[in-house]
């Protein structure tokens, strides 16, 4: 009970009695368990196979719980590095994913823009068509006669804001719940990408009569190569350069039909 202890043992202990050591259970007399030392602790056992010990890591997860001085973990391979042919595969793999990817957005952002700007001008195209439609409805209302502007049309054949505005250019639709109140914005901003010219025209008698008048067309600049040009007949055309440039400078001069012909 006080094992190794060199100092008299406590009273209630007459001679002759035993007591028990608490580290080593063995009996000993009253007499000489005062001159029991404990023995020695065990020797750490050998190493497994393949396993070198070392000093715990308190931060490792193979840390001893009972304050052991040695843990065994098995014995790390060597790190292999990489070959010089390995780099060099890896490095030429690389660059010819690189390549390939750079070849393939080569071929395939042209194309996409291409179908872009197609795309934008069908939208364009078929706003023209829908204006070309509405002057119809509304000169076979009014005995041939050609609106005086794109308000009135709005107004006269609830023509829709979008219906002025082109996907290629920066004009925005003109807001407001009524045609009326989107008539009011048109002058305040740029709400319109198409310029009317079939005031005073009439589809009955006269240059409105043809097919060769114009009623309405796109500035330059939407689609890069050409205009959209809306006829008095309803009819839509594609004029490329250099004649849409003339065109619009015999609009622009009052004269309508224009000069340029096969349209």
């Amino acid at each position: 009970m006080h094992c190794g202890h060199i100092n008299p043992l406590p009273g209630g202990y007459k001679p002759g009695k035993t007591v028990s050591c608490r580290l080593c259970a063995r009996m000993f007399s009253v007499e000489a368990a005062a001159a029991h030392v404990p023995p020695p602790p065990p020797e750490p056992p050998p190493p497994p196979p393949g396993m070198t010990p070392h000093t715990p890591d308190t931060e490792s997860i193979d840390a001893p719980k009972n304050s052991a001085n040695l843990i065994y973990t098995p014995q790390l391979a060597p790190k292999k590095k990489l070959s010089k042919a390995f780099k060099f595969t890896l490095g030429l793999t690389i660059g010819i994913v690189v390549i390939a990817c750079g070849v393939g957005l080569a071929v395939m952002v042209p194309s996409m823009i291409r179908m872009r700007d197609a795309a934008r001008r069908n939208a364009c195209a078929a706003n023209l068509k829908r204006i070309g439609s509405a002057v119809d409805l509304y000169a076979y209302s009014n005995f041939g006669a050609f609106p005086e502007s794109f308000g009135r049309l709005m107004v006269a054949q609830q023509l829709p804001s979008d219906a002025l505005v082109c996907p290629g250019g920066t004009e925005t639709p003109a807001a407001g719940a009524t045609p009326q109140e989107q008539v009011a914005q048109l002058p305040k901003g740029r709400h319109s990408s198409y310029f009317y010219v079939g005031k005073g025209l009439n589809k009955r008698m006269g240059p409105g009569a043809g097919v060769n008048a114009v009623i309405a067309y796109e500035p330059l600049g939407h689609h890069g190569d050409g205009i959209h040009v809306l006829f008095a007949d309803g009819h839509l055309a594609y004029v490329t350069m250099p004649q849409a440039k003339q065109l619009i400078a015999d609009l622009q001069a009052g004269k309508n039909p224009p000069s340029v012909p096969g349209y």
